[in-house]
């Protein structure tokens, strides 16, 4: 059961932050850069946040000359909406020379919960708990199969999508051979159908459910396969050098 001052995040689909009956919803985060900025401060949470990383995945093309008061603008934007949902902004992201230390309360991110579900279902399936491996896959399906941060143009976010959708081709993968298990037969064939996807790595075998484990790693850690997940995530799964100083983060 999640705990009450839990923050439940929804990066996929519809943005959002939850937070027992307060809620912020999608057009809250108006604009692509609050929400880009948004995904990686919580997603990168688990280290540092480098402000030279956030500016070259918002600007792509080139820094604007005023790029650190502007970045920290967006950054303003993302502790007010936190403060919505009664999270103390300023002390869930602290601004640091060059960077941002993001010390949120326990969150339920639903990327995360998809990564775990995912790990969850492959380790039910070579065990043989058929059923449990088909819930924990539908879990991560209703998530996976969601657009995420829709109409933004970046390289983490390009790698984001490539690990959902290698994480999706491996939910898919699980879920037919379930039902195959389970001997409803047309249900695994239709689940095959679908599975034919456009990302060669997940083609011929069960994808990590941490996708390329290899990408993102010099843009920081929590885009790597979604490994850094809280403690108390890690612990449900098991059921089965940021660029330095280039300015002022405040």
């Amino acid at each position: 059961m999640e705990a009450e001052h839990d923050v439940e995040v929804t990066l996929a689909g519809a943005m959002s932050f939850r937070r027992g009956s307060r809620i912020v919803e999608d057009r809250d985060f108006a604009g692509l850069q609050i929400r880009l900025v948004t995904a990686m401060l919580v997603l990168e949470r688990p280290g540092p946040v480098s402000a030279d990383m956030l500016a070259t995945e918002v600007w792509t093309t080139g820094l604007p000359d005023q790029w650190r008061p502007a970045l920290r603008g967006v950054v303003s934007r993302v502790r007010r909406l936190l403060a919505d949902v009664g999270v103390d902004g300023g002390s869930a992201i602290r601004g640091k020379p060059g960077r941002w230390l993001v010390d949120l309360p326990e969150l339920r991110v639903d990327l995360e919960v998809a990564a775990e579900s995912v790990a969850a279902a492959l380790g039910a399936l070579a065990d043989g708990r058929i059923p449990e491996a088909e819930e924990d896959a539908n879990r991560a399906r209703s998530i996976l199969s969601r657009p995420v941060l829709s109409g933004i143009a970046s390289p983490w976010v390009d790698r984001l999508r490539d690990r959902r959708a290698d994480q999706h081709q491996s939910v898919l993968v699980v879920l037919a051979q379930c039902r195959s298990r389970l001997g409803r037969a047309e249900g695994a064939r239709t689940v095959r159908s679908r599975g034919v996807g456009p990302r060669p790595a997940a083609r011929g075998r069960l994808a990590h459910p941490d996708g390329c484990r290899g990408h993102g790693r010099e843009r920081g850690r929590g885009v790597e396969g979604l490994r850094g997940l809280p403690r108390r995530a890690r612990r449900r799964a098991r059921g089965r050098s940021v660029p330095r100083d280039a300015g002022a983060a405040r």
